[in-house]
This record gives C-alpha cells, structure tokens and sequence, in this order.
C-alpha cells in the first residue's frame, strides 16, 4: 500500500493552542496512527491534557514497536492511559483539565478508530463522504431527537457541552469501529474548529485532490481561520490517503450532503460519437418539421409544384342532448316512477254458514233515543176506535189511520228468540239503514 498523509494546525483567535496531533507511520509494516486530541478551554489547562493523550499514544505506539499489540487493544490503552495521566498531572498542579481524543490505525488493509468526545473522523470512498464517529454532545442529542439539523451543529449555542471527555471523574467510554480499507480511501481526522467552519463537500474536494498533503491540510485550517474570524478556536487536521486519488472526477455540490456526484471520464473518441449522434437527432427533427409529412398533398402538373389538396369540410355533427345520468342520491323523475300495481278487486263477501262477527253498535241519532228491549217494553194502548194490536210473532205495521207523531221512536215488532238463515241483522237493538224510517201504511178510505 501506499500512504499519503498530511498535517495541519492553527492557532484562530486564541492565545494558547490548546490541541494536540500527529501522524506516526511506519511503512515498512504498512502501519499508520493518526491521533487528534482537543484540550477543553472551558477548564483550567486544556493544553496540559491534550499534550498527556499526544505523550500517551507516542509512548504506547513505541512499545507496540518492539511488542505489536492488537490494534483495539491499542487504540483502548491511549484511552485508558491518556485519561489515568490527565488526572494525574491535573491533581499535581490544582487543576481539572479536560481533552477529546479521535484516534484512527491502519494495518494489514484494515482500518480501526475510537474516539471520546466531537473531534471526528471522515472517510471518502467512490465518491461518498461519511462522518464515522458520533459526537458525545448535548447537540448531537438534539440532532438524533430530530430537533437540530446537521449542518446547525456547528452554530449551535450548547455546541461546547459535551457529555464524555478524557480526564475528571468519569471514566470514560469510548466508541470503536473498524472496518477494511480499499483503494483510493482517504480520511481527514480534526478537531471541533475544523467542522464547524468547513462543509463537507469541501472536506471532499481536499480528499480527492490530485495531491495530498501537509499544504492540502493547511489550506483548509486557513480557511476554516477565515470563515471563524474574529473569534476562531484552535484547529487540528489530519489527513491520510490510501494508493493515490479517485479514478473519478467529482462535481461537488454546495449543499449539505455526504453523497457526492461522480461524472466518468470520457475519452475523445466517446466525445466525438456522442456529437454526432447530437448532430443526427437535431437535422432529423429540422427536415420534420419543413417537409410536414402529415398533411395531405397532390401534384399540379400545370404549376410544376405541389400543393395541399383542400379537403371537404366536414359538417358539424349534430350535438346530442346529453343523458345525465342520474345521482345516486337523487330522487328519481316521475317519468321514470313505476306505476303502482292496481288495487286488487274487493272479493265479495258470502253469507257464511256461521254467524258473522258481532259489528259494534251504531251510535243512534241524537233526535231518536235507543230503542229498549222487548221485555221492558210495554204495550201499546189503544186508541178509541181501533182495532187491538195483532197477536205476537206477526209482522204487522202501525194500526191504519193512525199516524205516528213528530218525535215518537216506532217500536220494534217483538221477536220470538229465533233468527232467519241469511239475516244481517243479528243485534235487535242495531239503528235501522241510514235511508230513514219506513213509511207508514197509508189508512184505508172511509166506507
């Protein structure tokens, strides 16, 4: 394999670099360890503990020399020793100093990194930047709760809060990744005064540039100084580059985005077909449209020319009344009603064998009272001069000559208790027929 690298730092506003890093190699083992480390300015000697975790990993990396170690075992102990020497050289001067740590090694075609902390590491593989740790900060718990963005990160008042570090009381937990390594890969590891300044697809573009170096790394401090003036933290980055740049050319967007568009290079045989096949399509559509092939022509032999054969014209077609069709919830329109099925003719009605059905009452008119039953009717007197009343069970009307009164009910003939067959009448007390009374008998003629 072979390796490129490159390294920067800047001082920005500050007036004490307060971050630590380096890159260590040794080629003829194809082994690499870059290492970062920001001292944190918001407690007392920051610069003390980013230098311990530097001292640290130069004197693991010169044991793991002469006794290799496993590479998480490696990148494990500058954690552990870095953060066990910050407490120690902070208790002999009175102090409680603070540092990140991102720490990548690279060996036999693999890659392994750890980090503590926001200083961070990018990889750029086919064209795609990928940020490979997650800060311990309270603002990328803000970003994973979906209430701060990516690119807000940098600008965001808590951004300073971290919730790991190297040196205090808490011992620290760093998170590990590794992964293989292929051609073309490129890493940039820096601190917090980087990021925050620099987009990604800038990071891109000095990843794949034809030449990387330590004036790759330092143009992009510069500008990450530029952007942060007047009030700029210090800025550590760390470049490394695996067997030269990208086959690919990249078209590199503003926007804030880790995909990054990769346009193929083409050849100038390939240029030169793709024009004329460009040529071939516009002087198609240019002879379309002059020769107009859709509209109909006949030859004039006296003019020598061609012209359009007038067609007929078509006469209008007569317009339909539209049918609308009817609305699913609307009521229909009577002549589209169906008319009722005729009532079913009465059935006439047959004297049963048995007795109809007791009808209720009839209520009598109100000039003529009720008639009383036979029994506690009493009888007729009678009147001087006329013949007495017939004998019971006779049907005989009022005695001739004798009218009967204004007013004066006519007494029902008596019955003897038995019913003829085929009579309606089945209540002796039932009104007579709406028609009225019968009229009486008139009187014979005097002799």
């Amino acid at each position: 394999m072979k390796f490129e690298r490159g390294y920067a730092q800047h001082l920005g506003s500050r007036q004490e670099q307060q971050d630590a890093g380096f890159v260590l190699s040794d080629d003829g083992r194809g082994e690499q360890l870059v290492v970062v480390a920001d001292g944190m300015g918001g407690h007392a000697g920051g610069s003390i503990a980013s230098a311990e975790v530097a001292a640290t990993a130069k004197r693991l990396w010169a044991e793991h020399q002469k006794t290799p170690l496993e590479p998480k075992r490696l990148l494990e102990r500058i954690v552990r020793e870095g953060h066990e020497s910050i407490n120690k050289a902070g208790a002999e001067k009175g102090l409680t100093p603070r540092s990140t740590c991102a720490l990548l090694f690279v060996r036999n075609g693999s890659a392994h990194w750890a980090h503590v902390g926001d200083s961070r590491i990018y990889r750029l593989r086919a064209g795609q930047l990928t940020r490979l740790t997650r800060d311990h900060s309270v603002v990328q718990m803000l970003v994973d709760l979906g209430k701060v963005s990516e690119e807000e990160m940098g600008t965001h008042p808590d951004q300073n809060r971290l919730t790991q570090s190297l040196g205090g009381d808490a011992v620290p937990m760093p998170d590990f990744g590794s992964d293989s390594v292929q051609a073309h890969d490129a890493f940039l590891i820096c601190s917090d005064g980087l990021w925050e300044m620099i987009p990604q697809p800038e990071m891109a573009a000095a990843l794949a540039a034809k030449k990387l170096g330590d004036d790759g790394a330092k143009h992009l401090a510069d500008r990450a100084f530029d952007r942060a003036k007047p009030k700029s933290d210090n800025i550590t980055v760390a470049l490394l580059r695996i067997d030269g740049p990208p086959l690919t050319t990249a078209a590199f967007d503003e926007a804030a985005t880790t995909r990054l568009k990769t346009v193929p290079r083409r050849s100038p045989a390939n240029t030169a077909r793709w024009a004329f096949a460009a040529a071939t399509v516009v002087g198609l559509a240019a002879a379309v449209v002059l020769i107009k092939p859709w509209e109909t022509r006949s030859s004039d032999p006296a003019a020598g020319t061609q012209k359009a054969t007038p067609q007929p014209p078509v006469p209008p077609r007569a317009e339909e009344p539209k049918r609308e069709a009817p609305k699913p919830d609307a009521e229909p329109q009577p002549a589209e009603r169906r008319a009722p099925p005729p009532p079913a003719p009465p059935i006439p009605s047959q004297p049963p064998a048995q007795p109809p059905a007791i009808q209720p009452p009839a209520q009598p008119p109100a000039a003529q009272p009720p008639a009383q039953p036979p029994a506690a009717q009493p009888p007729a007197q009678p009147q001087p001069g006329t013949p007495p009343s017939p004998a019971p069970g006779t049907d005989n009307p009022k005695p001739q000559g004798t009218p009967p009164s204004s007013g004066e009910p006519t007494p029902p003939a008596p019955q003897d208790g038995r019913k003829k067959e085929g009579d309606a009448e089945e209540n002796p007390t039932k009104t007579p027929p709406a028609s009225g009374p019968s009229e009486p008998a008139k009187p014979p003629a005097p002799q």
